[in-house]
């Protein structure tokens, strides 16, 4: 027993000294796909490539192929192109993250309808997000989305 207290002690202790340090917090994780994700409500595409690594990846919730962008640049043609017919009116439900070093992990269920040139299609879809902290900044290296079984609804967390 006292070997288990001892244990839980210097976890605590461990775990303690880790936050001091800065260690990033999974809930940032979580606050950063939601900023995100307000951004891209918004059409802002100016705050969405600021947190995008110029090599970001993406698995669209269509089953298309990987997008793959090979600089900042690209990116923000690629979105202005899809800015004139795109409106996404989703919002995170369930966010979960983990965080190694400076990687997070973002899963939540994206729920809402997503319209492009004019069809609009209503939903949830499973999301998956790979960040990478950059001094105080989180940048998302890959994004991906694919839509959830029909008849199936997340209704909480497991």
């Amino acid at each position: 027993m006292r070997a288990w207290i001892g244990v839980l002690a210097a976890s605590l202790a461990c775990a303690t000294q880790a936050s001091a340090q800065g260690q990033p917090d999974p809930a940032a994780v979580c606050a950063v796909a939601e900023k995100h994700y307000a951004a891209i409500r918004a059409g802002d595409s100016s705050t969405i490539l600021q947190q995008h690594m110029p090599d970001h990846t993406y698995f669209s919730g269509d089953g298309a192929l990987l997008w793959t962008f090979h600089s900042i640049e690209q990116q923000r043609a690629g979105f202005e192109e899809m800015a004139q017919s795109f409106i996404s009116k989703t919002h995170i439900r369930h966010c979960n993250a983990q965080v190694y070093g400076n990687t997070g992990i973002a899963t939540y269920y994206l729920v809402g309808s997503v319209s492009v040139d004019g069809k609009t299609t209503t939903g949830t879809w499973r999301v998956t997000e790979v960040w990478i902290k950059q001094g105080a900044e989180w940048k998302e290296a890959h994004h991906h989305e694919s839509p959830l079984l029909a008849g199936v609804t997340p209704s909480s967390k497991p």
